[in-house]
């Protein structure tokens, strides 16, 4: 896994989800009942999923990493500023518009490839 990697794997995980994933309390979730994932969900194996990930308020990626030596070893090639911007751009965004401008942003900011969405 590498930073474009995680990156695509989050906006176009979500675009094809439709929705942003958020638990029954209404917080952010890697995972949600109906199958849903967060932007860093997307790249997580559900071999290596935790329902301990989406307990509490929000427990962010870099907390994540450091519960599980197979998830950090699973995103060992992504820079964790990286994860933690596209947690953030999911987490914060409003809706999917929000979000897909979040991700441009992030792109810029990481020197990643966003990739616009078709109309």
């Amino acid at each position: 896994m590498d930073n474009q990697k995680a990156f695509d794997n989050a906006l176009f995980g979500v675009r094809a989800q439709g929705r942003l994933s958020k638990s029954s309390a209404g917080r952010c979730a890697y995972r949600e009942a109906s199958g849903a994932k967060c932007g860093v969900g997307h790249s997580m194996p559900d071999e290596l999923y935790d329902l301990g990930f989406d307990d509490g308020d929000g427990v962010n990626i870099k907390s994540v990493l450091g519960m599980d030596p197979a998830i950090a070893a699973h995103f060992a090639g992504c820079d964790t500023d990286v994860l933690d911007d596209i947690q953030i751009a999911h987490d914060s965004a409003s809706d999917l518009t929000d979000f897909e401008s979040r991700m441009q942003a992030l792109a810029d900011r990481h020197n990643l490839i966003y990739t616009p969405k078709q109309q």
